[in-house]
């Protein structure tokens, strides 16, 4: 089965449903075309919206889909972004600042919060990925994070699947005490936090990721480190496809297509002309 990622949208709407048409996911009427697909959004679906949509919309268009999708054996797998997190834990930062530039146009930040955690206790929302061999996370996972997890130094394919299993259950567990304590949860020095190394939720690809010397034994990809040129990163099975769709950080719009064979990448400027590059 394909499998298409997508790297964070922050609440465009519109630039959402150009790749899910693109990628055949969605027809040109915003109903699911019946093909069978893994899709998978890498979180922070909200904050830093385009103030002319509504300000939830993107995160709750992939809500509303994601249960009509079962029915004709696909999934749609919405991970859980530090934005996501942040609300969750109360940090109502980013969010608020978009319900003021929205004139108060969508849920309050704790209604969001709500929903957030009622997603994720229910399992539609969560922490980590896995299909074949490779990890999807919304930041990554450092070495000394994936040791406290998982500590064995060979990984196969059960192992990705053993770190995928306890990152979400982890997830839940905290969700449910309202504890977020455990290192997957915790701020690195590279975003600002008091701590060397970054969770999977918050770690940087460029000052976190790449300067690892082991976090390439697990193949991954990632979102979370917005790539101001477009240009999508991958080095040593490390790839970064947050290609910054807000326009924030330049607007280019991509996704990647990933199969047992071959992952290629699909991006464009305007949505009309289309680059495919085989990774």
């Amino acid at each position: 089965m394909r499998i298409i990622g997508i790297g964070d949208i922050h609440g465009d709407l519109q630039k959402l449903k150009i790749i899910l048409k693109h990628a055949n996911i969605i027809d040109k009427n915003e109903n699911l075309t019946g093909n069978k697909c893994t899709l998978v959004q890498l979180g922070d679906m909200i904050d830093r919206t385009p103030s002319n949509i509504r300000i939830n919309a993107a995160f709750h268009f992939l809500r509303d889909i994601q249960e009509e999708a079962e029915q004709n054996g696909s999934k749609i797998i919405r991970l859980l972004g530090n934005h996501e997190l942040m609300v969750l834990q109360g940090d109502f930062s980013f969010y608020s600042m978009d319900l003021i530039n929205h004139n108060g146009d969508g849920e309050s930040a704790t209604e969001m919060g709500s929903i957030i955690l009622n997603d994720i206790l229910e399992g539609k929302i969560q922490g980590s990925y896995t299909q074949y061999g490779w990890l999807f996370v919304h930041g990554g996972l450092r070495t000394d994070v994936r040791k406290e997890l998982l500590n064995d130094k060979y990984i196969s394919v059960s192992n990705v699947n053993m770190l995928v299993d306890n990152i979400n259950d982890i997830l839940v567990q905290s969700a449910k005490s309202n504890d977020f304590t455990h290192t997957i949860f915790q701020v690195g020095s590279a975003r600002g936090g008091w701590k060397s190394v970054g969770g999977v939720f918050w770690t940087d690809f460029r000052e976190e990721l790449l300067s690892s010397a082991e976090a390439f034994k697990v193949k991954q990809i990632v979102g979370h480190t917005p790539i101001y040129d477009g240009n999508i990163q991958f080095k040593n099975n490390l790839i970064d496809i947050d290609s910054g769709m807000s326009e924030c950080y330049g607007g280019k719009i991509s996704y990647i297509l990933l199969d047992n064979k071959k992952m290629v990448l699909f991006e464009t400027s305007d949505s009309k002309l289309w680059e495919q590059h085989v990774i």
